[in-house]
């Protein structure tokens, strides 16, 4: 993972584990709502299954979750980048048909991604507070997806 990677991962957290008192409270079984028995399953073939994610284990009745689950990020094939770039995108973007910058990230994708991002309106107002707080922009998170999808296509591109 990249800072970036890093960043973004550690502001969703943030914003996700919210307690009653707007506090950072730790992660919560889904299953049975239970955060006393939950700790951070540290196999490496669990972070594989999930996609490097942070898993958790929930002691209580034996579930595994991440981060991301029970959120519209649940299930998604993007990660926090592009996630971060639909949450952070102005208005002029995307209202572009093909925005400055973008190299893979289709208007349709934008609009998808943004109307997820709409139904969770408070834990997505949460996680852009928490990259504000970090001092992530959207010009930062677009130059960091530009130069992983350029580096991507030449390594693609290289002959065998």
């Amino acid at each position: 993972m990249t800072r970036l990677e890093t960043i973004l991962a550690d502001t969703f957290r943030l914003a996700r584990w919210v307690d009653a008192d707007g506090r950072f409270g730790g992660p919560v079984c889904g299953d049975c709502y239970d955060a006393e028995h939950v700790q951070e399953d540290r196999s490496k073939r669990q972070r594989r299954a999930f996609g490097g994610a942070k898993v958790y284990l929930c002691r209580a009745c034996i579930s595994r979750f991440t981060d991301r689950t029970d959120t519209p990020l649940a299930r998604s094939r993007f990660g926090y980048r592009r996630w971060a770039m639909a949450l952070l995108c102005p208005a002029e973007y995307a209202q572009t048909r093909y925005p400055q910058g973008f190299v893979r990230l289709a208007p349709g994708e934008l609009r998808r991604l943004r109307a997820q991002l709409a139904r969770a309106p408070e834990l997505a107002g949460r996680w852009r507070a928490k990259l504000e707080d970090a001092g992530v922009t959207f010009a930062q998170v677009r130059d960091e997806e530009v130069r992983v999808q350029r580096a991507r296509a030449t390594v693609e591109a290289r002959p065998a």
